[in-house]
């Protein structure tokens, strides 16, 4: 499956364009959202100019937009406080985070990913 996606080559000034990419495949302890809607706001503004951003290991782009609203659509077997079909709003930010209420926290060495259940409205 394919998916659309806004993409920089990390430290390559005015990289950002809008691919066709495969759909990630999730291990056991991560969520699938598909996007309903996303912003570009200055941090990836500033990874289009060049200024910071890293490719995950082993691909050659860096996926932008990080504040977004989408639906869970898949999860994996260790998660067990998200279901498919909930809508959400992850935000990634780095360093260490505490767990909110509400909220689903995989944090890794590099980020911490939250995501913001009980959309209404």
């Amino acid at each position: 499956m394919i998916m659309r996606a806004v993409a920089v080559k990390p430290l390559i000034k005015n990289s950002a364009s809008l691919l066709d990419i495969p759909k990630p495949v999730i291990n056991d302890s991560e969520i699938l959202i598909k996007t309903s809607r996303v912003g570009i706001d200055g941090t990836d503004i500033e990874i289009n100019q060049g200024a910071y951003g890293e490719a995950p290991e082993n691909e050659d782009i860096l996926v932008i937009g990080h504040e977004a609203v989408g639906e869970v659509v898949e999860i994996g077997a260790k998660v067990t406080d998200v279901q498919v079909g909930e809508l959400v709003v992850p935000t990634v930010r780095r360093g260490d985070f505490k767990k909110l209420p509400g909220a689903w926290n995989q944090e890794g060495p590099w980020f911490s990913l939250r995501v913001f259940q009980g959309i209404s409205g």
